[in-house]
């Protein structure tokens, strides 16, 4: 955040603590009189603070507030802070519409929410509310009757802009590649010259909600800020908005911020195995085989039943063999797998392994398509190791690594897969907006390192968090942007304070005034999201979630963060210093490098070896053939058939010891035979030929010279993006 923002933004806050109440309702109630309440609606995508903060400034809601005071209405300081914290948490939602309240006591018809800043104000004459009759269900609830309202809100992101990236400056550049001369001492280029950083475009309409990989349902929750909220799913297959009841708690509470939110819905289903067929639009609810030609309005008849809070359904529940689905996309996420007295959620970890769902994306996939700005030899470790971790769309929950994800298998619990979100957010932002911000997932982290190192990770205080749509969670999240954020701001403003004393030798009485607040860099995530972060961090159960699960497979399906992949495991195979060693040995290096038991490490080399085998067997195969003699084979192949046509008119067979009822022609018999043997030694030709092919590959020395130097060198990726780095 640039000062001018930041003294913006102090400017704000200043405002709305000189101009609303300090005072909440007292216990007994609010006393009777006009009242206003405050409303924010939002998407539960974490938000760009430029856009959703800023450019907003003041907020015409807020100025709206203020004005009430002429007409005697108290407006709560707390819920104005609120209203402004809970900017840096969602992207605002406008024309969302609130109708049914009874009026009177509601004074006028309610405002839609604002598209500035997600605002409306409710109005209330006086707090002589009807008097509700409390239901059957009430009782059995054992809670007060709450008064409906009905709410009519657009189901889908209006400007994906507003959804949060990085300060990203980095576009994809064709480096200089070199080549040794024969002297093995100059070197001659190839290639254009780096072109100079230019800033990416935001995403657009089109990239975010669409497509594969986004849930068809929409999870509505209308709640008092830091209280548990009501829930609605409905679907949004072919709608734009839909209309849903909620009951309207506290009526007479002004003091509150209330939040209307629209998070991503799932629909789970635990599945005995075997791939269903697309399942049929629930409820009766009209389906659109054009999602990009929707239809206006989901009735509130067409609302569905909440199964709960996705974030905290379990994948260690289920049974041994269950395959659970998202049925709304019929994406399969993956299969319950028994590890020890442990169950958890897997997605094939190998190559081939039998799975309901589309070809997974493996590490040879990434080195072909990827082979120019690799080069050949780190094209060939990403060939040898396809079948050794994952694909990029694996994901497992069985182990103590609580989510592990992607073509290293990177662990939560190592916090290796931290750092891969801080490098997808830092430098492909707009692939960490449409696949993990749009869910509510963050990373933040306070500087870089100056190489990538294995054993030291690349990003600095690195913290995963995601901001719940209610509930406690939402408390701690606006004190941590409002009121943690002013404490640590203050200590620091007083230490810089006092650096500056001590630097001219000066007593405190002599000052002279204080220095300005400290810039964020440009080029790290906002400060004030730290505490945000650490106070949301994602934490045990959260990672293995069936939502949390579903993001991360989705995820590993996305190209550009396939390309990400591809990137981190290339500066792994750099870490390991692969210069003057030989192919072989630096596979062997990078699979030691992913920290498995020696034992394991065995069995890991052997999987790489024979993969690099089996590319090189369709060729040998058909030089082992040749060599062989293709009349020969054919010759043999004739003399079966005709074998086999004799056999078939002669009725006098004699029959086999192991199979009394089966009649064999010696001559069959011994030309079958015979076409074995042959193609036993063409298969034994060709395996040998495969092998000490693979050898002489490995035994070649690693070479960099025709690979990108921004893939392969971590410096001047950061370089190449205006990306500082640190030692400290």
């Amino acid at each position: 955040m640039s000062l001018e923002a930041w003294q913006q933004l102090e400017e704000l806050e200043k405002y709305i603590h000189e101009h609303f109440d300090n005072g909440d309702c007292p216990k007994q109630g609010c006393p009777p009189g006009p009242r206003v309440h405050i409303v924010y609606a939002h998407y539960a995508a974490l938000p760009d603070t430029t856009r959703n903060v800023l450019d907003a400034w003041v907020f015409p809601t807020l100025e709206k507030y203020d004005e009430c005071k002429a007409q005697q209405k108290p407006r709560s300081l707390r819920a104005a802070m609120d209203f402004l914290g809970s900017h840096f948490l969602w992207v605002r939602a406008p024309d969302v519409q609130f109708k049914g309240l009874p009026a009177p006591p509601t004074e006028e018809d309610i405002e839609p929410t604002l598209k500035a800043d997600g605002g409306t104000l409710i109005h209330f004459i006086s707090t002589k509310f009807p008097t509700l009759k409390s239901t059957a269900q009430d009782a059995q609830a054992k809670q007060t009757p709450a008064r409906p309202i009905s709410v009519t809100t657009p189901l889908l992101i209006d400007d994906p802009q507003f959804i949060q990236q990085s300060n990203e400056t980095v576009v994809t550049k064709t480096h200089t590649k070199t080549a040794k001369e024969k002297d093995d001492k100059t070197l001659s280029k190839k290639g254009p010259e780096a072109s100079s950083p230019a800033a990416q475009a935001p995403p657009t309409a089109g990239q975010v909600e669409h497509g594969e990989g986004y849930p068809l349902y929409r999870r509505l929750c209308f709640s008092l800020a830091g209280k548990p909220g009501e829930h609605q799913l409905v679907n949004a297959e072919g709608v734009t908005t839909a209309t849903v009841q909620f009951a309207y708690h506290q009526e007479t509470s002004h003091a509150a911020l209330r939040l209307f939110c629209v998070s991503p819905g799932f629909k789970f289903e635990l599945r005995k195995g075997g791939k269903s067929p697309a399942p049929a639009a629930p409820d009766g609810q009209p389906t659109s085989a054009d999602p990009s030609a929707p239809t206006e309005t989901s009735p509130a008849a067409g609302t569905l039943k909440d199964e709960g809070d996705p974030w905290a359904r379990s994948t260690r529940a289920g049974k041994y063999g269950d395959q659970l689905w998202e049925t709304t996309t019929n994406l399969w996420v993956g299969t319950i797998t028994r590890y020890g007295s442990t169950h958890g959620l897997g997605k094939p970890l190998a190559e081939g392994d039998d799975h309901p769902g589309p070809r997974l994306t493996t590490t040879q996939d990434l080195g072909t398509r990827f082979a120019a700005q690799l080069g050949r030899s780190r094209s060939i470790v990403f060939r040898a190791v396809r079948g050794v971790e994952g694909p990029c769309e694996a994901i497992q929950t069985y182990d103590s690594g609580l989510l592990s994800w992607g073509i290293n298998q990177w662990t939560a619990n190592s916090q290796e897969l931290w750092h891969i979100l801080a490098f997808i957010y830092d430098f492909f932002p707009q692939a960490f907006a449409r696949r993990f911000a749009y869910y509510g997932i963050g990373a933040w982290f306070s500087g870089r390192s100056i190489n990538w190192s294995n054993l030291r990770l690349p990003y600095r205080e690195v913290c995963p968090y995601r901001v719940p749509c209610c509930g406690s969670g939402v408390e701690v999240a606006l004190k941590a942007v409002l009121e943690d954020w002013a404490k640590a701001e203050a200590i620091a403003k007083k230490k810089a304070e006092q650096r500056a004393i001590a630097a001219k030798g000066k007593k405190a009485t002599d000052a002279a005034s204080p220095p300005p607040p400290p810039r964020d860099p440009i080029d790290l995530p906002p400060r004030r999201m730290r505490y945000l972060a650490e106070k949301l961090k994602i934490k045990g159960a959260e990672w293995y979630s069936y939502a949390m699960c579903y993001v991360f497979t989705t995820a590993g399906a996305d190209p550009e963060i396939q390309m990400a992949m591809a990137q981190w495991m290339s500066y792994r195979i750099t870490s390991i210093d692969p210069k003057g060693k030989t192919i072989g040995v630096v596979i062997r290096e990078f699979l030691d490098s992913l920290r498995p038991s020696a034992a394991e490490l065995d069995k890991r080399m052997i999987k790489a070896m024979d993969a690099l085998r089996d590319d090189f067997l369709p060729e040998a195969q058909k030089e082992a053939e040749a060599q062989f003699g293709d009349e020969k084979l054919k010759e043999l192949e004739a003399k079966l058939e005709d074998a086999k046509a004799q056999a078939a008119n002669n009725p006098k067979l004699p029959t086999t010891t192991k199979k009394p009822k089966a009649r064999v022609d010696p001559q069959v018999a011994a030309a079958q035979a015979a076409l074995d043997q042959a193609k036993t030694t063409i298969e034994r030709a060709a395996a040998k030929l495969a092998v000490q092919r693979r050898d002489a590959l490995i035994a070649e020395p690693f070479s960099d010279d025709d690979a990108d130097e921004a893939w392969i060198s971590w410096p001047k990726r950061c370089a190449d993006a205006g990306k500082r780095r640190s030692a400290n």
